[in-house]
């Protein structure tokens, strides 16, 4: 995954019509396979948002964010 992901960024990403393409083949080299390689980062996301929820730690970001914006 990272040798591809290397490589994709290389050729530009999304910003080059090179990148394009290359996302779109490891796209479906990922569905044939049956890969999700962002998969680990949602699920990272997830956990840290229940950590934070337990910690009361969520809430309190909620309410300084609140605060900031009036």
């Amino acid at each position: 995954m990272q040798k591809k992901a290397k490589m994709i960024y290389e050729l530009g990403g999304a910003f080059t019509k090179e990148g394009i393409e290359a996302i779109k083949q490891w796209n479906e080299e990922c569905i044939y396979a049956n890969i999700s390689p962002g998969g680990a980062a949602d699920i990272l996301a997830v956990t840290l948002l229940l950590w934070r929820i337990t910690e009361n730690e969520f809430l309190e970001l909620i309410l300084a964010d609140k605060k900031n914006k009036e």
